[in-house]
């Protein structure tokens, strides 16, 4: 298969600058009048920690079965109030927007003329702001994400001993931060294999790189599960077991209709979570992925009339969606022909590949477990983000493959263009909102009614 040039005659750097500039803006205006808490109860597990100076049991809250890391730093920073633990979200936020920026920029696997589409998703994704700036171990997880993607660069730019075990102790800080995680191990695991196999001279040997990767991200990573198998028996327990609350989001699977309801306009009737759409797996994700489907913060817009920006996020989000749904086709079809030897270039094909299986596994531990617990509130987007450079790679492709169609290429990229401008005016009307309509900033559950789940049957 013949490739379009990835170094075409064209510099999009300051574009790109200027995204990240206003990337960094927009998490620092959001960061002011965001209050610090989501839906998920994590300042409890923080206190507990800075008050006993001990982890607590899975068991103690909804949020003590996370692996403690993202807790343990915040809990350093309670003497100064919850908006310095909220600042240290702020941190990771602008860390993993630059770590972004820097991998994108990295030449020669990235189409030159996608990489500012790619960069804008990921500078100003108003999903993947907001839970960047929570109390929550969110936070953590996708600057650590892409640390782990990084560092799977480097061991492909220098493959030493030294840069595996790097990659095992990004992976096992990893673990230590949140389940998904364990989506990660295998995929990386099997590059470390592949690079070790390759048989290049100065590479090491297959025993000494599985070691070095291998030890560090067990033995940080291992922690909370070993904990749960001694304290509990039971290794993955999660505040799903617990059975607190989840009996009220029953029953949300309904049969193949759940799987292969896509409904776009059903969605857009209802752009905040309602019986209508809680069944469908696709329109859960698409809703949680794109916007704030789900109530989660005390930017409230979606609870107001400004929740038909959602209707119009919705829409327009179909052309990235799309893309990426075509990039995957593209890159498989360019996968295989590189594995028959039919121009494999330099390109480097193992690491987009540890990327996109990675996310693939992200996204498959999201729907089992969603499936498993029969909970609508499983299947949210944001659970993808730690693996959100594998949907900038596919995206990136889908741009690549309509460029063969002038006018689609148009189209895709002024609707791409749109949504960009419709996440600052989303963004800047939850500001104004929060300015005319306050409410309690310190408020820890947004969720104000309960979805009727026997109404959408």
């Amino acid at each position: 298969m013949n490739e379009i040039p990835l170094q075409p005659p064209y510099d999009g750097r300051r574009l790109c600058r200027a995204l990240v500039a206003a990337g960094a803006l927009a998490r620092v205006i959001v960061f002011f009048h965001l209050g610090p808490f989501g839906n998920d109860n994590h300042i409890q597990v923080i206190k507990y920690i800075y008050e006993h100076h001990a982890l607590p049991l899975s068991t103690f809250s909804d949020q003590a079965y996370h692996p403690p890391l993202y807790h343990i730093l915040a809990a350093c920073l309670m003497p100064w109030g919850v908006k310095a633990v909220q600042a240290l979200s702020l941190g990771f936020s602008l860390a993993t927007l630059w770590l972004g920026a820097w991998l994108l920029g990295r030449p020669g696997w990235l189409d030159e003329r996608s990489k500012p589409w790619c960069l804008g998703l990921l500078a100003l994704h108003p999903q993947l702001i907001l839970y960047s700036l929570f109390i929550s171990n969110d936070s953590l997880a996708m600057l650590l994400g892409l640390l782990c993607f990084a560092q799977l660069w480097r061991c492909r730019q220098t493959p030493r001993l030294k840069q595996y075990a790097l990659l095992g102790v990004c992976l096992g800080l990893g673990l230590l931060t949140k389940v998904t995680f364990l989506a990660f191990a295998l995929p990386l695991t099997l590059f470390v294999l592949a690079q070790a196999l390759a048989g290049r001279e100065r590479r090491p040997a297959l025993a000494s790189a599985l070691a070095c990767f291998l030890l560090p991200a067990i033995a940080l990573g291992a922690y909370k599960y070993a904990a749960n198998a001694v304290q509990l028996g039971h290794p993955f327990f999660c505040n799903l077991d617990m059975n607190r609350w989840n009996e009220l989001q029953h029953p949300t699977w309904l049969g193949l209709s759940s799987l292969f309801d896509m409904n776009l306009f059903k969605l857009m009737r209802h752009p905040v979570i309602a019986p209508a759409t809680v069944h469908s797996y696709p329109l859960l994700l698409y809703g949680t992925f794109w916007y704030g489907y789900i109530p989660e913060s005390t930017l409230h817009g979606d609870m107001t009339r400004f929740r038909g920006m959602g209707s119009i996020i919705y829409l327009l989000a179909l052309a990235p969606t799309l893309l990426i749904v075509a990039g995957a086709g593209r890159w498989v079809r360019a996968a295989w022909g590189a594995l028959r030897g039919a121009g494999t270039g330099a390109r480097p094909w193992l690491f987009e590949a540890t990327v996109l299986l990675t996310l693939l596994l992200n996204f498959g531990l999201i729907v089992a477990a969603g499936h498993k617990y029969d909970m609508w509130s499983v299947f949210q987007g944001r659970l993808l983000f730690p693996s959100y450079l594998g949907v900038l790679i596919l995206l990136g492709q889908g741009l690549i493959l309509v460029r063969r169609a002038p006018i689609l290429d148009r189209l895709a990229r002024r609707l791409l263009a749109l949504l960009l401008i419709g996440f600052v005016i989303y963004l800047a009307g939850e500001i104004v909102i929060s300015y005319l309509d306050p409410v309690d900033p310190l408020r820890l559950y947004h969720m104000l009614f309960l979805v009727d789940m026997r109404a959408g049957q």
